[in-house]
Parts: C-alpha cells; structure tokens; sequence
C-alpha cells in the first residue's frame, strides 16, 4: 500500500523539502516576533492585568541553571521545520505553530497577564542570559504559556524520527521534560499557565492529525 501527500495533484517532491521549510521557519519566527511584542506592549499598558498565582507556587524553588534548557527551545524550534521529509507533514505543522501562536497572542491581549513575582538575578554567564531574556520577555503574556504550548509540538515533531532510536527517544523525551520543567523553575511561568500552554498545544494536534491518504 503506497502513502501519498493529502494535498491532492502534489507529489512528494522531494524527500527533504528544505526550501519550505525555510519559508515557514522565517514566517513563524517573524509571527512569533512581532505578535509576541505587540501583545507584552498591549499587556504593560493595561492598569488590571491577571495574575493566575497560586500558593503551589510558592513552594516551587528558583533554579537559576535551568535557564539553559530553557533557552534551548529557541535553537531546537527553528530546526524542528527540517525534521520533515514529506510536504504535508511540514504544512500540517506549520499549521499547528502558526495556530497556536494566534491562539496565545488572542489571549494575551484579551486577558493580559502579568508575572507578580520578582525575580532574583543570578551572577555570571547565567545571569547574562537572564539579562538577554528579561529585554525582549517582560513580565506579561503569561498565560497561556506560548513556551509550553510550542515545546509540546516541538516535541511531537521530532517523534516520528526518533522512532526507531530508543536511547535517543528516551533522551528526548528526557529533555523537553526538563525543558517544561524549566518554564516554572525559571519563574517565567506560572503552574495554571503550563496547564493553559499545554492545552493549547494538545488542541492543535488535535485539529490537524498527521495523517496520510492512502491509496
């Protein structure tokens, strides 16, 4: 039985289509840019943004080395576009970045959310990031967590690669769990804000499956 594209009249053009790809990484990373500042502006002018903090977390302690893994999303995000070797797969998801971004920056500027938190700064190389991260991530859009929300199809992505590579499976998997861990050890985000982030993320693999047409 032979797999085609879902896209009706277009071939598999290629194993690798690395030309799209490109598009659509520089297409969502722009998205991501502007939606995301237009949204922590919008957010640092409202006088009653939210705060979705609960005592739970309170009891999470700061850990400021976890900024790493962290900050690894944005390296592995942008490479996950060439993780693909069939054009539906990587339109399907595009789609499903492209559909959670909007989903989050309608909820940022509908409810905007802030960080009640203040948040200690570390010494060092660690510091430094902290630093580059506070510049462009003020303390709003919160909630949901577009971070969470993005690692949760990051991590889907790479799956069907790694499917016959156990360590390298179990490894993965290792890491975007410290990765979400990270989101609240950082003090980037709160627990009910994972939770929405995650939700968001699960909806869009809901809606767009990968799935093929078979013949």
């Amino acid at each position: 039985m032979v797999q085609e594209s879902e896209f009706t009249g277009d071939r598999e053009i290629s194993d690798h289509p690395w030309r799209e790809a490109i598009g659509w990484m520089l297409l969502s990373s722009l998205l991501f840019l502007i939606g995301y500042s237009l949204t922590n502006r919008w957010a640092a002018a409202q006088p009653d943004a939210v705060s979705w903090h609960t005592a739970w977390d309170d009891k999470i302690p700061f850990l400021a080395w976890t900024i790493w893994p962290y900050l690894s999303l944005n390296l592995i995000f942008p490479c996950t576009f060439f993780a693909f070797e069939r054009l539906h797969a990587l339109r399907r998801h595009a789609a499903r970045i492209v559909a959670a971004q909007l989903t989050c920056f309608a909820a940022f500027a509908l409810v905007p959310s802030i960080n009640v938190r203040p948040l200690p700064q570390p010494d060092g190389v660690t510091g430094l990031l902290f630093s580059q991260l506070r510049a462009f991530e003020q303390p709003y859009n919160m909630f949901p967590s577009l971070h969470a929300a993005t690692l949760l199809l990051v991590w889907s992505a790479w799956l069907p690669q790694l499917q016959h590579h156990r360590l390298a499976r179990w490894a993965w998997h290792g890491w975007c769990l410290l990765v979400l861990v990270s989101t609240v050890t950082t003090w980037q985000h709160d627990l009910w804000d994972i939770a929405a982030g995650l939700a968001v993320g699960f909806a869009t693999l809901v809606i767009w499956p990968m799935r093929s047409v078979s013949h």
